[in-house]
């Protein structure tokens, strides 16, 4: 039986492509990578991905460990693994086997992006498992050991049938939170939140995880769900099914038979369900001649029945055209802000990413980049998801084409100079960018129009750089121009087209004509890219004219384009704009324009601006003032600093700009509309925001302040009316408009209807003075539940009892029901009953919080007058919650002994939380009753703190059956578990009588220690005796599962009076939770250490708050003078043959300083410790400190098998002499001759090949002989 998922994943594209780019390691020899399965079948096209190869997908291919299988659109790929199990890989996936070991039955696979589908054969191994792992959650058969390492948008895994498939999230905040599906069932996991509920995967799902993955032809069943238990008449349909000669499921229980002939699209069929099919999906065969067709057949529940025919959920508008065209360099704007998801759900996640790319985006918007896409074709995919963890999914086709590049567009330019044609020289120019583009336009139009006759242009290569990414691009051109004028006069020239000089008669049959005029222009064109594609933006020309004239400037042109010019020389004031319409008083605003020469004028422009408004002046400053006749100006304009009399708030004036040249006989204007407005602005409290809302359930009510701050000018007699103007639905305001003056506030109190959406809200406050508006946004997220509510033991029918003259305690939970819900809840109580007091009589409990209170009992006088049951209503209140309360129910009753009684064994637990594993332990609850006593006590147990359960939650314990005590487990989860003391209380009531007793459990964490610097034996810290040079140790005590609090670090001392230690050989730190705190050692070494002593310390750590995780041995310490050692200072034995060229041993050792030892070393073999026929090289080196000495040896006859050492030593000043020691073995070799014996015949030695002839037999001998001292035996195998 196989157990099938699906599992489906979108991610950002950028990750995959950097993962894709990443640096691959250099492939090292290795053993040949193991088989995994084949390439049972494939829709092309389709890559394996072997290391850095791209291989071709191909029907039959062996698939390795570590072969990533990628899909292009609209191929698919059926890998059959070696266990059987089949994997069904979609239409633009990257699926990875990063291991497949049939013998263990061990599993894994990363799926990076795509859809994939499994069908696992049953998990036997008791180390089996089979997983899949995406960037989001893990997938994987029940009892798998699942591991993963990354984090993304979202996963969906739908569990297909035959068993079930566990699915854990990513996040490491959410580690504990496994779901485990059963079929049908699906569960869509959002990258860094908390995993929501299992759903059962809607009829949509089920199909598109079957026909999106399947390589076989489609055909349909309808209908195609149904329950177990069910026969009915259903149809097949498709394409060619004509020749179909049969139809079958392969699950037993499942029958289906053709009941009429088959058409070319419909096969009638009879489909017979058992009762004990299970709920999942299963494949229909459909067998033709001409190949095998495959459909998907549901077995599923009532309730997915019922819910295949609910309401669509999540609902993407469809695109409006079937591809999006655009030229390289646009950039559009894609918005799913319109998709719908079904009431009472909110959208969690939108995914954006243009498929095999980096770009992407998680916001409800993408602006497509073509200007990061090379020209080409690609599919755009939009991915929703709701808080229920439906998915939506839409596609969009994007052609990008290449548009014309920067070396075409300045060969245009050439050809547009020679056509004379206006529109064809400024085609590519960018109207809005290029600066003065009317009056560059201008000069053009009348230069090619009017002024010019005859043009050619003779072009040198071009030389472009281009910032794709950036839409930028620059080319260096040089132009070489020929050109008449059309009021140029003409002459007699000669044959080279110069004119006659001067005395000298031109020929008879000469004819005037125009000389041509020669103009160089080397230009600088700058580029900008937008949705036309490249566009010039910027025209710098150095031109030379004729007659010897150098022009150079932004947008001059060239000798041709100046020749343009309007009669009258003058200017232009273009491109006006202002940062805003808006003057306030006492502000400020910008703007600025483009002075454009016309009709040759080339002077200065003098600008001046004025205005009047109320009969103030507001006047301008003008930055470059005076300005070129070819410029850009920015100015300022000022706003009265007071009040002008008559001001409404917002009055209106005209702001003249005025220009002129130094004689003032030229001059222009331009006009601006500006309104003069007092300031001010809004602000509200509580302060909210996008990312952090203001929690509130339905039904409840918040309260904002408003405060209206002045600005400059604003009246202080002004009055603002502030409002909330059409709230959302299901909202409503108090009061609905408030008049505020001036430096005043308002509250405003938002109720939050029972029909109000869920998830976040935006509410916009209007403050209104005259025509100015002022808004600031209040940000509102609504829960369809209270945060919280208040929960505690007693009820109606369980009462707990107060005798007289006794204390009850009854613990008050402030139950979390809003994961991030941390507003305090205050509890107060109702009227008590006479006699009864509480302690203490109010209390604030955080949220997931239990409050202990102790009730008492003192009767009035008549000491039945209070007696009976009493109800006591206690109330939780929290800032913008409603109001949540219980109800605690006392038994009152008379003065006496209880007939049983409550005890604690142990009374407290403690427990060490010294890594991520769960903790479980156990303590009993002893009851003891009276003799008499014989009637059943229910005993409950406390709300327990955040991270620990206790079981049983309640036990009905009978004396004399129940034995004399109850034993309850507890388990500690350090994921969720803080470390601190938590009384937990045990009830036991019967029938109105109670007894109490109280567990305490006492949690606490745990720190581990690291050591800086981490010294070894091989390079160990050197401490010289003098008396004053310092080493340091850092000890870094770090916090385990929150631990906090004091801890002890002691260091031994094992140097005895040699080293003092400062501040001492132990030190207290104090660790915040989560946190780290250091302990420095100061060592200092006494003078007089004659002898080097390399030793070894011991430190460890204690606390009353917690455990430690390790000690440190370490570190290693020399005490003595400065000098070196060796390491190693000898060789294992290895083995070297006589007479072997090859077998050349090589073996080295390295100079180890000590202190600041920095001199060299001499190293000499000693020749007397090297035997006969063996040679080492070199005799002697001289090695520096830290630096290694090498030797190579060498063995020939006459050297005798046998082992040896050689001993090489090592010198330096008058430093002891430290020894090296070469260990080794020689050996001898082997030879073997070999002699045919014929069946029949006489032995003797031939060199010819053996031959064994057909039905006979060979006999051969071999002969075994050694040289080179060789002794022993050797075995011969045929």
């Amino acid at each position: 039986m196989r157990q099938a998922m699906v599992v489906r994943w979108t991610k950002w594209m950028g990750l995959v492509l950097l993962a894709a780019l990443a640096p691959v390691t250099p492939v090292q020899a290795q053993a040949p990578a193991r088989q995994a399965g084949e390439i049972s079948a494939l829709v092309p096209v389709d890559h394996v991905w072997r290391g850095r190869k791209d291989l071709q997908a191909a029907k039959g291919m062996p698939v390795l460990w570590g072969d990533r299988i990628v899909t292009e659109r609209g191929g698919r790929v059926r890998v059959r693994l070696n266990d059987s199990s089949i994997l069904n890989v979609g239409s633009q996936a990257s699926l990875t086997i990063e291991q497949h070991d049939q013998a263990t039955q061990r599993t894994n696979l990363q799926l990076a992006y795509g859809r994939m589908r499994a069908s696992v054969v049953r998990i036997t191994q008791p180390d089996g498992g089979f997983q899949v792992r995406t960037s989001a959650a893990v997938a994987g058969v029940v009892g798998t050991d699942m591991f993963t390492d990354a984090a993304q948008i979202y996963t969906t895994v739908i569990a297909l049938g035959g068993g079930l498939v566990t699915v854990d999230p990513t996040n490491p905040l959410y580690a504990s939170m496994r779901t485990i599906l059963n079929p049908g069932e699906a569960i869509t996991i959002v990258a860094d939140q908390r995993p929501g509920e299992k759903r059962l995967a809607t009829e949509e799902e089920l199909s598109g995880a079957f026909e999106d993955t399947e390589v076989d032809e489609l055909v349909r069943i309808n209908p195609r769900m149904t329950l177990p238990g069910r026969s009915f008449d259903a149809t097949i349909t498709g394409r060619g099914l004509a020749s179909a000669t049969a139809v079958s499921f392969q699950r037993e229980g499942l029958t289906i038979q053709m009941r009429g002939p088959a058409t070319v699209t419909q096969i009638p069929v009879r489909i017979t369900v058992g009762a004990n099919v299970p709920l999942g999906t299963y494949p229909l065969t459909v067998q033709r001649p001409e190949g095998t067709q495959t459909g998907l057949f549901i077995i599923a529940s009532e309730q997915q029945i019922r819910a295949a025919g609910a309401p669509a959920g999540l609902q993407i508008p469809p695109p409006t055209v079937e591809t999006i065209t655009a030229i390289r360099g646009a950039k559009f704007l894609m918005d799913a802000s319109a998709t719908t998801t079904p009431p009472g759900t909110s959208i969690v996640a939108f995914t954006w990413r243009v498929i095999e790319t980096r770009l992407s985006s998680n916001e409800a918007q993408f602006t497509a980049n073509t200007s990061l896409l090379p020209p080409g074709d690609y599919v755009i995919e939009l991915a929703v998801v709701n808080d229920r963890g439906q998915v939506a999914k839409q596609r969009y086709n994007l052609t990008v084409l290449p548009g014309p590049q920067p070396p075409e567009i300045i060969r245009d330019l050439a050809s547009g100079y020679e056509s004379l044609q206006p529109n064809q020289f400024l085609k590519h120019f960018d109207e809005e960018q290029f600066r003065n583009y009317s009056g560059f336009a201008a000069s053009v139009e009348d230069s090619f129009r009017n002024q010019l006759e005859t043009v050619r242009v003779f072009q040198r290569p071009v030389n472009c750089t281009l910032n794709e990414e950036q839409d930028q691009a620059v080319c260096q051109v040089d132009f070489e121009l020929l050109f008449t004028k059309k009021e140029q006069p003409t002459e007699f020239l000669d044959s080279n087209g110069n004119p006659f000089p001067p005395g000298v008669p031109a020929p008879l049959n000469a004819i005037p004509s125009k000389r041509l005029l020669a103009g160089a222009e080397r230009t600088t064109v700058r580029f900008g890219r937008a949705d036309k594609g490249w566009k010039i933006v910027d025209y710098a020309a150095e031109v030379s004219c004729p007659g010897g004239t150098t022009v150079a400037g932004v947008n001059v042109g060239s000798c041709i384009l100046a020749l343009g010019s309007f009669s009258t020389p003058s200017f232009q004031i273009l491109n006006l704009q202002v940062s805003t319409t808006d003057l306030f008083v006492g502000g400020t605003i910008t703007g600025s324009f483009d002075v454009s020469p016309l009709g040759g004028f080339n002077g200065q422009v003098t600008f001046a601006g004025s205005g009047t408004v109320l009969g103030v002046s507001v006047s301008g400053t003008f930055t470059p003032n005076p300005s070129s006749s070819l410029g850009h100006v920015d100015f300022v304009i000022s706003a009265p600093t007071t009040i002008p009399a008559g001001f409404t708030g917002a009055d209106p004036f005209v702001f003249t700009i005025a220009g002129s040249d130094a004689s003032g006989t030229i001059s222009k204007s331009a006009s601006l509309n500006l309104v003069l407005k007092g300031d001010f602005s809004l602000s509200a409290t509580p302060v909210t925001s996008t990312g952090s809302p203001l929690s509130v359930a339905r039904g409840g009510l918040v309260s904002f302040t408003v405060n209206v701050i002045p600005g400059p000018g604003f009246p202080t007699t002004g009055i603002v009316t502030v409002s909330i103007p059409n709230p959302p639905a299901g909202f409503s305001v108090t009061p609905a408009s408030a008049s505020v003056p001036a430096g005043g506030s308002t509250a405003l109190d938002i109720s939050v209807g029972t029909g109000a959406a869920l998830g976040p809200a935006t509410l916009t406050v209007h403050g209104t003075f005259g025509g100015l508006v002022k808004t600031v946004d209040l940000f509102l997220d609504v829960s369809p539940l209270p945060p919280f509510s208040l929960t505690q033991f007693t009820t109606a029918t369980a009462p707990l009892t107060l005798l007289a003259n006794s204390s009850v305690v009854i613990g008050i939970t402030a139950t979390q029901n809003i994961s991030g819900f941390t507003t305090p809840v205050t509890l107060t109580f109702g009227p008590l009953p006479a006699g009864v007091t509480v302690t203490p009589s109010t209390a604030t409990v955080n949220p997931g919080s239990t409050q202990p209170f102790t009730f008492s009992f003192t009767p009035a006088a008549n000491p039945f007058a209070n007696f009976g049951v009493a109800n006591i209503t206690v109330t939780g209140s929290a800032a913008g919650i409603p109001v949540q309360t219980t109800t605690i129910v006392l038994n009152l009753g008379t003065a006496g002994a209880l007939p049983f009684s409550l005890f604690s064994s142990p009374s407290s637990s403690t427990v060490t939380m010294t890594s991520s594993t769960q903790i479980s332990s156990s303590f009993n609850v002893i009851v003891s009753s009276a003799t008499t006593f014989n009637q059943p006590i229910n005993i409950s147990m406390g709300t327990p703190p955040p991270g620990v359960t206790i079981s049983p939650s309640t036990f009905v314990f009978t004396p004399g059956l129940s034995g004399s005590s109850v034993n309850y487990t507890f388990i500690v989860d350090p994921a969720v578990a803080q470390p601190g003391a938590y009384p937990v209380l045990v009830s036991g009531v019967s029938g109105g009588i109670s007894a109490t007793t109280t567990w305490t459990l006492n949690v606490r964490g745990a720190f581990s220690l690291s050591l800086s610097p981490q010294n070894t034996a091989i390079t160990p810290a050197v401490l010289p005796p003098d008396g004053t040079t310092q080493t340091s140790f850092n000890v870094t005590v770090t916090s385990v599962n929150n631990f906090a609090g004091s801890v002890t670090v002691s260091f031994s001392n094992p140097f005895g009076t040699a080293v003092t230690f400062t501040p001492g050989t132990s030190q207290a730190v104090n660790v915040p939770a989560g946190g780290s705190a250091v302990a420095t050692f100061t060592l200092v070494a006494a003078v007089g250490v004659a002898n080097t002593q390399t030793l070894s310390g011991f430190i460890s750590g204690s606390s009353t708050s917690g455990s430690p995780l390790n000690s440190i041995s370490g570190p290693f310490m020399t005490i003595g003078p400065v000098g070196f050692t060796l390491s190693p200072t000898s060789t294992g034995t290895f083995v070297a043959d006589i007479n072997d060229a090859f077998s050349t041993p090589t073996v080295q050792t390295t100079v180890v300083p000590l202190g600041n030892f920095g001199a060299s070393v001499d190293f000499t073999v000693v020749s007397s410790s090297v035997p006969a026929g063996v040679t080492v090289s070199p005799v002697t080196q001289r090695v520096a400190a830290g630096g290694f000495a090498r030797f190579t040896l060498r063995a020939v006859s006459p050297a005798v098998v046998g082992n040896y050492s050689i001993t090489v030593d090592a010198t330096s000043g008058t430093l002891p002499v430290q020894t090296f020691t070469i260990n080794f073995r020689l050996r001898g070799q082997l030879t073997m001759t070999l002699t045919e014996q014929t069946t029949g015949g006489p032995p003797g030695s031939q060199s010819v090949p053996l031959t064994l002839a057909p039905s006979g037999t060979l006999t051969f001998n071999v002969s075994v002989g050694g040289i080179n001292g060789f002794t022993g035996s050797a075995r011969v195998r045929v």
